[in-house]
């Protein structure tokens, strides 16, 4: 890592601590306070980092555990932008017909590959399963509406839900 400049006498608590910064008139111009696991990450070997620019950065659900490895085998992304969050990328299912095959893989983006899939919430239409690959399979007996919760977790235990919903017509 090639550092610009590096600051006398600041060093940053791993636990609750908060980062103030001013300007040139001595007027703050942000802050962040965090407090060490119960809003914010907590992460032990990885660096917390904030889910975009746009978001507050004083609100601990804006912040994720960096994905990227760094070093000898930390994670971070110092000097470089930050990872990318772990989301589900599916946001609808197609419907499902009876008696027709039903084979639907979901999406996710970000995190640390592999990831591993199961149903969080709710329960999927009779018939139809979730494999941890996050396919959603199975031939559709009746039909049915069900409104379910999935979650996604990749390679460092960061996780995502979603919630979806699937119709299987008659």
């Amino acid at each position: 890592l090639s550092i610009d400049y590096e600051y006398a006498d600041f060093t940053l608590g791993n636990g609750d601590d908060e980062i103030v910064l001013f300007d040139g008139d001595s007027l703050e111009v942000d802050r962040v306070e965090y407090d060490g696991g119960p809003q914010f990450p907590d992460p032990t070997g990885a660096s917390m980092e904030l889910n975009g620019p746009e978001v507050d950065n004083n609100v601990g659900e804006n912040w994720h555990t960096a994905y990227t490895v760094y070093g000898d085998g930390d994670f971070g992304t110092p000097g470089g932008p930050n990872s990318i969050p772990l989301t589900i990328t599916t946001s609808t299912l197609p419907n499902g017909a009876v008696g027709i095959e039903y084979n639907r893989m979901v999406e996710a983006a970000g995190g640390v590959q592999p990831y591993t899939w199961q149903l969080f919430s709710g329960v999927l239409p009779e018939s139809l399963s979730l494999g941890s690959t996050g396919v959603i399979s199975g031939v559709p007996a009746i039909p049915d509406t069900q409104v379910f919760t999935i979650q996604v977790r990749d390679a460092v235990e960061n996780e995502a839900t979603r919630e979806l919903s699937l119709i299987i017509v008659a």
